[in-house]
């Protein structure tokens, strides 16, 4: 009686949630009625509320739902700050940067949160050794957030603050979604699903947003750009995708499914390759290099390398049969374009010598995250180096802890891959680690010239699968103890 109390609350919550979501849009569809994407982006929006009553796993729905929201409610569904300027003479300079500073996603992603099985027991900070670094993390970013707030005199670049505070707190977040959710193998395993389900409708959505920025598509002519902002950023995401594609590949035991992830698995390689971005191809070589050579050690495994080295060489061929030209073109400008072009390698060097002088001025505590393009002359919006980014937005310190927790995580999966080798326990946990692992290491490459390890869908993937990390040791560490106890 109870339960059926509960789910009733919780559903008259949801519908009055629904109501007052379209009373707030209401205004904005009779004025915009012709404006089909404003309405399909509200029937998305209000789809997920209506489903959010019935999943159990709240986990899987944020993940489908972030990897899949239409650009359009990042923005106009979000209380947001344009930060309008334009300086005659200066190269590099945009006429605006907007900032959402809380989206509809944003407000989403607590919803979840808070209306998880037992978030009250998971909403406390965490006390466990392990989980210090994140705290502390969020806690300087505040702290920076709050300094850099204090002492601007301008009001737009203190809301961009603001939005940019909102991105890293969705690392404690996603930490909390991760604990809730994921209790055994079997939790792993339906992430990974949604994000395979998830991973289609990205591809289209990225293809439509090529479209309307070119106004065609055209293979080897246009660099193919998505729902992240730019082809490096958009092709990078892939990179995090595409060896847990890999995995999903080989942990399917049913034919029809094994065959409609195959599918998107090579969907998600071509797009990535149509993206024509460097990074993007560097963090790709090293993610399957990365996979054979971990996969190359187990014996059931070697068929799968045979398969996946054909499958890349075959595309390869047909790639730069289409596209060589292009692709020669787009690695010779790397030395021969223009200077102030963002494609000359020379100019990102001077993007980074001068965001390193900005960092020697905050070392410790950095400038504030968001804030590159608006205190600065060059460069765009982002530093074209993930590691500078950090490093510019909250300083050495916060610099330190970022990747310590990314550190840790990883050291953990490798232990948890020694720990098959040695005992060898549950395959599907070492395939799941070896391709995290490749997802993560694949995707830090690609941060070396481009950043977007800052942007909204790459911090909730991202941190999705290194706080899986935490599950599957502790999982791998029981099976153990479980085999040593029947031995």
């Amino acid at each position: 009686m109870k339960d059926i109390m509960t789910v009733n609350k919780k559903s008259n919550f949801m519908f009055e949630l629904i109501a007052i979501v379209l009373g707030v849009l209401f205004t904005n569809v009779l004025n915009n009625i012709g404006n089909m994407s404003l309405i399909i982006t509200i029937l998305y929006c209000v789809t997920m509320i209506v489903l959010s009553i019935w999943i159990k796993k709240p986990i899987l729905l944020a993940i489908v739902f972030f990897l899949t929201y239409p650009p359009f409610i990042e923005y106009e569904l979000a209380m947001k700050t344009i930060v309008a300027y334009r300086r005659e003479g200066i190269t590099g300079i945009r006429d605006n940067i907007t900032f959402p500073i809380m989206s509809f996603i944003d407000i989403y992603l607590y919803y979840l949160l808070a209306y998880s099985k037992n978030y009250k027991k998971y909403l406390s900070l965490p006390k466990k050794g392990n989980v210090i670094p994140i705290v502390l993390l969020i806690m300087l970013i505040l702290l920076v957030s709050i300094i850099n707030i204090t002492f601007s005199d301008n009001y737009e670049i203190k809301l961009a603050i603001l939005s940019g505070v909102n991105g890293y707190i969705k690392i404690i977040i996603t930490y909390n979604l991760v604990k809730v959710s994921v209790v055994d193998k079997n939790d792993i395993r339906k992430i990974l699903l949604a994000i395979v389900i998830a991973t289609p409708v990205f591809l289209l959505e990225s293809a439509y947003v090529t479209y309307v920025k070119y106004g065609y598509l055209s293979i080897g002519k246009t660099q193919f750009s998505g729902l992240l902002a730019g082809p490096g950023a958009t092709g990078a995401f892939l990179v995090i995708i595409i060896p847990i594609l890999i995995c999903s590949i080989i942990i399917e035991k049913r034919r029809r499914s094994r065959f409609l992830i195959i599918c998107i698995f090579i969907m998600s390689l071509v797009y990535s390759l149509l993206t024509y971005t460097r990074s993007v191809y560097l963090g790709l070589i090293i993610s399957i290099i990365y996979i054979f050579y971990y996969f190359n050690k187990i014996q059931t495994l070697k068929k799968y390398i045979k398969v996946i080295a054909l499958c890349t060489i075959l595309f390869i061929i047909i790639f730069i049969t289409y596209s060589g030209e292009f692709i020669i073109k787009k690695f010779i400008s790397t030395f021969t374009e223009n200077p102030l072009s963002d494609i000359n390698l020379s100019a990102r060097v001077f993007y980074w010598n001068y965001g390193l002088e900005l960092i020697k001025k905050n070392i410790l505590l950095g400038n504030g995250p968001n804030t590159w393009g608006l205190k600065t002359i060059t460069g765009g919006t982002n530093l074209h180096n993930g590691y500078l980014q950090i490093l510019y937005e909250i300083g050495l310190l916060g610099f330190i802890l970022y990747f310590a927790i990314i550190f840790i995580q990883l050291k953990k999966i490798n232990k948890t891959i020694k720990l098959y080798y040695k005992n060898n326990f549950d395959k599907d946990l070492f395939l799941i680690s070896t391709c995290i692992k490749a997802s993560i290491v694949g995707y830090l490459f690609t941060q070396l010239f481009s950043s977007s390890i800052t942007s909204t869908r790459s911090v909730f993937l991202l941190w999705l699968i290194i706080f899986l990390i935490e599950k599957i040791y502790s999982l791998a560490m029981k099976n153990i103890k479980v085999n040593i106890c029947i031995k």
